[in-house]
């Protein structure tokens, strides 16, 4: 589900990601973890946007564990 979004992110785009992630109804356990919400800002970033990027990444940061997390960081530092 989150590999195939991530996927179409490559092969046709972002934008193409988000729609296709927009439309899926994760389990529970994957709609509150931060690799779902990690994703988003991804995406979101790789779009250009930055503001979204931004509540997303944070979010993710205050679920993440401490490794992850603080690839994160740097992600939300280096937008």
């Amino acid at each position: 589900m989150l590999h195939g979004a991530i996927a179409i992110s490559y092969a046709v785009s972002p934008e193409a990601a988000l729609t296709r992630l927009e439309t899926m109804r994760p389990p529970t356990w994957l709609a509150a973890s931060h690799l779902w919400l990690a994703t988003y800002a991804d995406f979101h970033r790789r779009l250009g946007h930055r503001q979204e990027a931004t509540a997303f990444y944070e979010k993710a940061i205050a679920l993440a564990p401490p490794f992850e997390r603080a690839v994160l960081e740097r992600r939300l530092r280096t937008q």
